[in-house]
């Protein structure tokens, strides 16, 4: 058995009960530190190499000298998704804590950041958001033979988890399913989604990437269930990350293009998931089915969709 404690950083951590001799709650009210205490934090935490560039929403901790370049470009994605749901009419909440990300100057900062707080990061990962911290996390891979647009597709991935977890549209400490987790970081990936004004068309909306690999993988083979495979839990992401994050792309898109009121409902929904318990198999499927129909069904709607985009 265990308590977690949120800080006014928007952190938390764990205690276990057996460590702890006693307790009281002290006031009904939460407390969430100024812009002002958050830099001052994140100063005090990452020493004089790092500078902490204050925007609209956020509080970018990025190597000295470089803050022509990451937080205008941060903030600039968050903004992006915030108007992608406005102009849909899709309400948003407002975060409650000054959103906070990290870029470090070497992969070897950014795997012992990870490494002191916990997180197992694997060597492909180069980016990641951590509900734990409510902080992006990444390095600066073109100053580490990577180029500015892996940076960018980090940047937008990452921004998409962040902003959901913070603006009610996933719930930070609710067993959300991974494939909606990962359907929307995808969905942003495309230049049409985190830059519409310059890209207004529908078919810049599409991840290539990844409806080439749905193709390949899904629609090619003929596969049936699908969709059943990626909704009724996580294990498929670690079997076969390819399906998994095509189907989920697709299965996200789809929604988003064709039902956006009742995507968003449903993820609404999930927000409201107890939080620290797990979200059975038998429910995620029920409450899926509740939502978009018979699965059958809802496979032909997906792949007559995609052809319009060959």
């Amino acid at each position: 058995e265990k308590l977690f404690l949120l800080t006014g950083y928007g952190c938390f951590t764990e205690v276990r009960f057996k460590d702890v001799q006693a307790f009281t709650k002290r006031s009904e009210s939460r407390i969430v530190f100024s812009r002002s205490s958050f830099e001052k934090k994140l100063k005090s935490e990452f020493g004089v190499h790092y500078q902490v560039s204050l925007t609209q929403d956020y509080l970018v901790v990025h190597p000295v000298g470089q803050d022509r370049f990451w937080p205008n470009r941060i903030q600039s994605v968050y903004t992006s998704f915030e108007n992608y749901f406005r102009g849909r009419r899709i309400p948003l909440g407002k975060h409650d804590y000054p959103l906070v990300a990290l870029v470090f100057a070497t992969r070897a900062e950014f795997d012992e950041y990870s490494r002191k707080n916990g997180e197992k990061i694997d060597r492909n990962i180069v980016g990641y958001y951590s509900p734990n911290t409510n902080r992006i996390v990444m390095y600066d891979q073109s100053q580490n033979g990577g180029t500015w647009t892996r940076n960018l597709d980090t940047v937008v991935h990452e921004i998409s988890h962040q902003a959901a977890f913070n603006c009610g549209l996933h719930g930070r400490f609710a067993d959300t399913p991974r494939w909606v987790v990962e359907g929307l970081g995808t969905m942003f990936e495309a230049p049409g989604v985190w830059d519409s004004l310059n890209h207004p068309q529908q078919v810049e909306r599409v991840n290539k990437g990844l409806l080439g690999l749905f193709r390949e993988k899904t629609v090619s083979r003929n596969v049936k269930g699908w969709i059943g495979d990626v909704v009724v839990g996580n294990r498929l992401f670690e079997k076969d990350p390819e399906v998994s994050y095509s189907s989920s792309w697709a299965l996200s898109f789809y929604l988003m293009e064709t039902q956006p009121r009742k995507y968003v409902d449903y993820m609404k929904m999930l927000e409201g998931l107890p939080p620290f318990k797990k979200y059975p198999a038998e429910k995620r499927v029920s409450d899926f089915s509740q939502a978009f129909g018979d699965f059958d069904r809802l496979e032909g709607l997906v792949r007559n969709f995609f052809t319009r985009f060959e």
